[in-house]
């Protein structure tokens, strides 16, 4: 097994990308380091990445290591990071006039 280094805003997905060419390893990855599908990686964070050929997409694996891409797809909004002026259904009342202006 090798190891990589988790990129600001990759997910799993993202390093599956990256090191497969494709989102089939994601589940024995994820099992592999003791990690929900789900769960937000932190830059920084070290993964283990298995040795799986077969799992290998090789014409999208070769463009990425080509273009030396790194997905990184993950949003990384915090609740600080919005305006105070912003509107929707976080800012919503019940029993208000609903009126849009």
């Amino acid at each position: 097994m090798s190891k990589t280094i988790i990129l600001d805003r990759q997910s799993i997905f993202d390093i599956a990308l990256q090191n497969y060419g494709n989102i089939t390893a994601v589940f024995d990855m994820a099992f592999a380091n003791g990690l929900s599908i789900t769960e937000e990686l932190a830059a920084g964070q070290t993964i283990l990445i298995g040795e799986n050929g077969d799992l290998n997409e090789p014409d999208v694996l070769g463009f990425y290591k080509a273009h030396n891409i790194k997905p990184a797809t993950g949003a990384n909004l915090r609740a600080h990071d919005t305006p105070s002026t912003a509107i929707g259904i976080g800012k919503m009342s019940i029993n208000g006039t609903f009126i849009v202006g």
